[in-house]
């Protein structure tokens, strides 16, 4: 039974052809997981500035409800619709 490791113990030629697609494949697989850690970062950032956007709005809104007057801003935000109080 051979597992394929023998390729690089016996004194044939092809060993350094399999060593060099080995350290051809390794460099590829780390620039790709360069390349991931990069794009994790990237969507880390976009989702931290994603929740300070959100929590911002949320700040405004909730100023904006809190200070909200029916009676005084009905007639500013709802011009085209009948508002009628009882």
């Amino acid at each position: 039974m051979s597992c394929g490791c023998s390729v690089f113990f016996n004194s044939s030629p092809d060993k350094y052809h399999v060593v060099f697609r080995h350290l051809q494949l390794l460099r590829k697989w780390e620039s790709r997981e360069r390349k991931k850690a990069r794009d994790y970062e990237k969507e880390k950032d976009r989702e931290k500035e994603r929740k300070t956007d959100e929590s911002k709005e949320a700040r405004r809104l909730k100023e904006f409800f809190e200070d909200y007057d029916d009676e005084r801003d009905d007639v500013k935000f709802y011009k085209c619709v009948s508002v009628h109080y009882v």
